[in-house]
C-alpha cells in the first residue's frame, strides 16, 4: 500500500532497515508503522492499538489520518 515517500530518511528506513536521516529513537516505531502500512490492503487495516487512526473533519472530511510520529502522518480517502 505504500506508494511514495516524501521523506528520504523514511524511504531508506523502509528499504534498508536503517537510516541516518531518522532519529534513532524513532526508528523502531517507524519501522513497525511502515511494515503495517506495507501489509495493509485497506485503510481499516491500520486501525491498530497505538496507531490512532481517526476520521478528519472540515475540508478533508471523508479521509482518515494516521498519527504515528511527526515524520509519518498520512491520510487516505475513505471509500463507500
Amino acid at each position: 500500500m505504500i506508494k511514495l515517500f516524501r521523506h528520504r530518511g523514511l524511504k531508506a528506513l523502509y528499504k534498508q532497515g536503517e537510516s541516518r536521516h531518522v532519529n534513532p529513537a524513532h526508528q523502531e516505531k517507524l519501522g513497525d508503522i511502515l511494515a503495517a502500512l506495507d501489509h495493509s490492503s485497506r485503510p481499516e487495516d491500520m486501525n491498530l492499538p497505538g496507531f490512532h487512526l481517526h476520521p478528519l473533519k472540515g475540508d478533508l472530511k471523508g479521509h482518515l489520518c494516521h498519527l504515528g510520529l511527526r515524520q509519518l502522518a498520512g491520510d487516505v480517502p475513505v471509500r463507500g
